[in-house]
């Protein structure tokens, strides 16, 4: 495969589309937004810390939920922006708290449960961003399709693979997390301590 090379010989390789099923948002009237209710989840709630920020989302009432049973996002799921700038931006949906998604953005549910977290970081991989980036369209306003956000083809190791792949990352991405949140504590206090000595140089004197 020219883009990966080697794989192993038992992986399969095939499309995204043939991993999750999709769910295309609804295009809910603003008129029907409330102080309280179901959120709805927008392509503006989709946060690029890859958390669906929820507590700024908008609201429909609570019987929205079963008029609109095709669109409810469930805990764990993946939502895409499919358009704007930020076309490609992606978060998981943590809440257990029943969401309704919005127009323009796209949900992504592993046909198997225990993979999800595997097709997390399939689309946070640096070869997915490149592929948007290749096949969306439309200038200054870039879209994609759903079709098109699940054309993309992945390497497909077996579920006990996947699972090994995800503990790894899960604990060296969270490792990584751990540095930064060190460093940007160092950085901090060095510049703490910068301002304080040149107010003493300036004020009392070396």
């Amino acid at each position: 495969i020219d883009w990966l090379g080697e794989v192993p010989a038992h992986w399969e390789v095939k499309p995204l589309k043939f991993i999750v099923e999709t769910l295309n948002g609804y295009a809910f009237k603003s008129a029907d937004f409330t102080e309280v209710g179901i959120p709805v989840l927008r392509i503006g709630d989709i946060n690029e810390s890859g958390i669906v920020a929820a507590k700024d989302a908008k609201f429909l009432p609570h019987d929205f939920q079963f008029r609109f049973h095709n669109v409810v996002a469930r805990k764990m799921d993946i939502l895409i922006a499919m358009t704007g700038a930020t076309v490609g931006k992606s978060a998981m949906y943590l809440s257990n708290d029943v969401a309704l998604v919005n127009q323009r953005v796209c949900l992504y549910r592993a046909n198997n449960s225990n993979a999800q977290k595997f097709v997390w970081y399939l689309i946070n991989s640096h070869y997915y961003k490149k592929y948007i980036a290749l096949v969306a369209f439309g200038g200054a306003q870039p879209n994609i399709s759903d079709e098109g956000l699940v054309a993309c083809k992945f390497p497909c190791p077996s579920p006990v693979e996947q699972h090994a792949i995800t503990d790894f990352l899960d604990r060296e991405t969270a490792r990584i997390d751990d540095l930064i949140k060190k460093q940007e504590r160092l950085i901090k206090l060095l510049d703490e301590k910068r301002v304080s000595l040149i107010n003493q140089a300036v004020t009392k004197g070396l």
